[in-house]
């Protein structure tokens, strides 16, 4: 049988494991939507990248105790901002090994084979390697016309524009509608984040 962790709130994390069971106080990610340029600027890695694989397992806290975290490998297509790799694992808190679940409410997931853009921050330093968590990431599917690529929100919800950035509407419905049709495409996405490190006139630096 899984065995899921509840979710409480709390002001910060304390783990523990008693008589073979796992218990810990958890509270949901929560962050201050961002625009495009404090996505942009604040960001350390933008890549477009392909998910390689998704791993979770046991490891221990710098306080010593024994999480589960989930790695994500990507495999880099197009690195916009950061050093120019083949590979980079972003390290989340949680995820389920032998039965056991740790979770917080809000982490974004993946599953291999997605592709999309990743904006990240803080990787292997932080619970969430994500900018802004679930707004430091859009999924890329095709679109309705061959060989277009459409940007999606990780709600589900088509990326209209780059207003919709920091849009917190949980919208899943509008992705199988004809709705979807009006998402940015993958090359437009792109022309306007280098617009964007252009203006900032940086490509490896995080603004303040």
């Amino acid at each position: 049988m899984k065995k899921t962790l509840t979710r409480l709130p709390a002001a910060f994390f304390t783990f523990w494991l008693t008589l073979g069971a796992l218990a810990a106080p958890l509270r949901a990610i929560s962050v201050v939507p961002p625009t495009l340029t404090t996505l942009v600027g604040q960001s350390e890695e933008i890549v477009r990248a392909s998910v390689a694989e998704v791993e979770s397992r046991w490891v221990e806290s710098r306080s010593g105790k024994q999480i589960i975290k989930t790695f994500v490998r990507l495999r880099i297509k197009e690195t916009a901002k950061g050093p120019a790799n083949e590979e980079l694992t972003l390290s989340f808190f949680g995820g389920t090994v032998d039965g056991y679940t740790m979770a917080i409410a809000g982490m974004p997931t993946f599953r291999k084979g997605q592709q999309g853009w990743f904006f990240v921050k803080g990787n292997n330093r932080v619970i969430c390697p994500l900018n802004f968590a679930h707004h430091g990431a859009y999924l890329l599917q095709a679109g309705p016309t061959a060989g277009s690529t459409q940007v999606m929100r990780l709600n589900g919800a088509p990326l209209r524009s780059t207003a919709d950035i920091g849009d917190e509407t949980d919208d899943h419905a509008a992705a199988s509608s004809s709705f979807a049709a009006t998402a940015m495409t993958s090359d437009a996405f792109r022309a306007a984040i280098t617009q964007e490190l252009n203006r900032l006139g940086t490509t490896r630096e995080v603004q303040p």
